[in-house]
């Protein structure tokens, strides 16, 4: 059975396909946790990918030549196993073709996840069933941050305050919760914590960008990110065929729908129809704005021609980026 876990960066994919992980992995034959393979793949380190699915799950010293080899390999071998296998942050269908390519690779009974930024992946892979991660509400920040802070689900007395301010500053990203929380873990004085909290604010936000920063780069042609810019800039709170004539406009293209941007979880629909985005994300599109505004004033002639085209304003209510305090 194939399984996809989705959504946006940082929003905890990863870590809930490594619970998942920790909590079966026992049940199989062979169980492995494959990471990063966005990354791993961009440093040239597929052969080596398939090296550690054969090597750790088949338990045979394998040398691989070539990509096909190791299909050919994995192929052969992995049949006779009940695997369980998660591989993480996957965003080229090459990369599950060359470690997963059908099910008929795998043994009777085994289970693999795939976690993903981008839907359209999973639905490339026709994996059986698909989960999108959404942002993490309240309760469920605090609670993630109590764990980690105080190995308890909520936080004591004495420190609510600060937890729920902390809470708010990591904005429902799992990534900065945690971090934040193991580093508060085991201080029991409240200025330790007034510290800790004020020199992690900005670490966490960065962190937060950082991470969703990779989506947006993962949209590898110009006019999609010209595209999810202007939305980020005005259209937030518009109902989504008001957002598509907008774009028509704005691009002087047909413009059929914006369905790749919920596809990576870069923006969502309300129950009215009306498009939504994280507010860390609308933060990072204005920074983005404000370093390609910087590169084209510093660039020739030529190259400054190019610049992001503002949607027209038809919303009567748009939700433009917050103003700085």
């Amino acid at each position: 059975m194939l399984m996809g876990i989705w959504g946006m960066a940082g929003v905890g994919k990863t870590t809930i396909a490594k619970a998942v992980y920790n909590h079966v992995r026992h049940n199989f034959d062979s169980a492995l946790f494959l990471p990063n393979i966005r990354e791993m793949w961009k440093n040239n380190k597929q052969i080596f990918l398939q090296e550690q699915v054969l090597n750790r799950i088949c338990k045979a010293g394998i040398n691989i030549q070539n990509i096909a080899s190791g299909v050919a390999e994995l192929k052969q071998r992995l049949p006779q196993k009940r695997v369980f296998i998660v591989l993480d942050d996957v965003d080229k269908i090459d990369q599950l073709e060359a470690l997963c390519g059908s099910r008929g690779w795998f043994g009777a009974g085994s289970r693999i996840i795939i976690t993903a930024r981008d839907r359209r992946l999973l639905r490339m892979k026709e994996v059986d069933h698909d989960y999108q991660v959404e942002q993490m509400n309240n309760h469920e920040s605090l609670e993630l941050f109590s764990w980690n802070a105080f190995n308890h689900p909520t936080p004591s007395v004495q420190f609510s305050r600060l937890a729920l301010e902390t809470v708010k500053n990591c904005e429902g990203m799992p990534s900065a919760i945690v971090t934040v929380g193991r580093e508060l873990f085991g201080k029991t004085k409240l200025v330790e914590w007034e510290n800790v909290i004020e020199e992690l604010k900005a670490f966490s936000r960065q962190q937060g960008y950082e991470a969703l920063k990779i989506s947006y780069d993962s949209l590898n042609e110009d006019r999609k990110k010209e595209i999810f810019l202007n939305i980020a800039s005005f259209c937030i709170g518009m109902e989504r065929e008001e957002v598509l004539q907008t774009l028509r406009e704005a691009f002087d293209i047909p413009l059929e729908n914006i369905s790749f941007l919920g596809q990576r979880g870069l923006i969502t629909f309300d129950q009215q129809g009306r498009v939504q985005m994280h507010h860390l994300l609308q933060e990072m599109a204005r920074e983005i704005l404000r370093e390609l505004s910087q590169t084209q004033a510093q660039s020739t002639p030529q190259l400054a021609k190019r610049e992001i085209k503002p949607v027209s304003m038809r919303s009567k209510n748009p939700t433009p980026f917050p103003t700085e305090n």
